[in-house]
């Protein structure tokens, strides 16, 4: 559902044009690919997972991807998104401006106070880093007995969200 959400979200605000002017296939008067990097919160990271993301469409023989790449002329981030690993899209997420954060978390949080939004940004995205190393350990045959994330949900942020007393600081602390 989050590849979908935001494959939504990325064509709404950037289109579903995967090519910048100077590169083969463009769609004339497509405007900027909403793969450039200007379009996101700029940052190493940014610039390697998009870099990732440009390799695996570039690589990939998994439909629906290598479909458009090889039959259509542009490739909509709906159907990109249908195939990138659960690092790419939550990588991905983090990228995005603080606006287009809040609308795709807003179709997982019903309710998101104005005064609590970055704490439901980072916890929304601190919980698919969970998800996504929870299933890496069971994909990947490691011991689900010993699985420890390394992502945490802050405890001030689980206080601030669901209340006082939701768990304990002795509970939290022990895991």
């Amino acid at each position: 559902h989050l590849k979908t959400v935001l494959g939504d979200v990325v064509a709404n605000y950037y289109g579903v044009n995967d090519k910048n002017p100077n590169e083969p296939g463009y769609l004339e008067g497509a405007g900027v690919s909403y793969l450039d990097i200007s379009n996101y919160q700029y940052s190493l990271k940014s610039k390697k997972v998009l870099r990732s993301i440009k390799k695996h469409i570039l690589e990939t023989s998994t439909n629906p991807t290598a479909y458009y790449r090889d039959k259509k002329n542009h490739l909509p981030p709906w159907i990109l998104f249908r195939n990138l690993s659960l690092w790419q899209t939550n990588s991905f997420y983090r990228m995005l401006q603080s606006a287009h954060k809040l609308e795709v978390c807003s179709k997982f949080v019903t309710k998101i106070p104005s005064d609590r939004q970055e704490i439901t940004l980072n916890m929304f995205a601190n919980t698919f880093e969970i998800i996504r190393e929870f299933r890496n350990c069971i994909a990947h045959g490691s011991r689900l007995y010993a699985f420890k994330s390394k992502s945490k949900l802050s405890f001030k942020g689980i206080e601030k969200l669901h209340g006082a007393g939701t768990v304990f600081k002795s509970e939290y602390e022990i895991g």
